[in-house]
């Protein structure tokens, strides 16, 4: 079979390619750590990857603190929160 006949009998739009958001970011994640790690290693890639970890968690605590209008987070409240995020990601 020719490319020109197979690509005119599947549209793009009909192809099953999973490029949902989702799988699209565990992917470049995934993608993007191993490329850090063979290029500095396994030492460096772990702990870069713990600093963004890091600053990750303290934009999604600066963003609760805000939308609650509080100076400080519940540690009741963060544990229930913290375990509502785990089941959904």
């Amino acid at each position: 079979m020719s490319t020109s006949s197979a690509a005119t009998s599947i549209s793009l739009h009909t192809a099953d390619i999973a490029l949902e958001r989702d799988v699209f970011m565990r992917t470049l994640i995934r993608e993007l750590a191993g490329a850090l790690q063979d290029v500095v290693g396994l030492e460096d890639a772990s702990g870069f990857i713990s600093v963004v970890g890091q600053r990750m968690g303290a934009q999604i605590n600066d963003s609760y603190r805000s939308a609650l209008r509080v100076a400080r987070l519940d540690p009741l409240m963060l544990g229930l929160e913290g375990t509502r995020c785990a089941h959904g990601l």
